[in-house]
């Protein structure tokens, strides 16, 4: 629809594509920063009883995961290339920051709750109908005239971590084997 986001935040909704294509796509126009929610349409409300009365998002759930460019090279943004294992020397690493695999304007999730005054207020023309979501009023592309402000704080130190995989033999199909996680 030709709306310049240069220096904006983009406000994007979940689906579609992966959240790591929209920040790719959000940054090479020139956005100052992304804001992802996810529409009550597509797994909130709209779809069926929320939690904790059913399994779709609550108001103020907010979908969290990975927007790096995975499609740049799988695994570690800090080892391209290269397995990431505890006995991998420093100098086999390249500083988060000049990752291809990470994005260079910041990016954060939102429940629907919280996107709600946002996409309300936000001007411009009307959304395509098929972008329509499930909040009661017609969705707009910008710019403005709501305004916001975007800090983040990242915290990119080195941990371990853990997976617990658990087995549970049943009854039915007792060599079936599934994972919990």
């Amino acid at each position: 629809m030709k709306i310049d986001v240069r220096g904006k935040i983009v406000l994007a909704r979940y689906g579609q594509n992966f959240r790591g294509v929209k920040v790719f796509v959000a940054q090479e126009h020139g956005a100052a920063g992304v804001i992802i929610f996810s529409d009550p349409a597509d797994d909130g409300w709209k779809r069926g009883d929320k939690y904790p009365q059913g399994p779709w998002r609550p108001d103020t759930g907010a979908q969290r995961g990975s927007v790096g460019y995975m499609f740049q090279f799988p695994g570690d943004p800090t080892t391209p290339g290269v397995a990431s294992v505890p006995s991998l020397p420093d100098s086999k690493r390249i500083a988060v920051d000049e990752s291809a695999q990470r994005p260079k304007i910041p990016s954060t999730p939102i429940s629907y709750g919280d996107a709600w005054p946002l996409l309300e207020h936000l001007g411009g023309p009307e959304s395509p109908r098929d972008w329509q979501g499930a909040l009661p009023f017609t969705y707009h592309v910008g710019p403005g005239p709501v305004k916001v402000k975007l800090h983040l704080k990242q915290d990119f130190q080195f941990r371990t971590i853990w997976d617990v995989i658990g087995k549970i033999r049943g009854t039915d199909s007792p060599g079936r084997v599934g994972c919990l996680r």
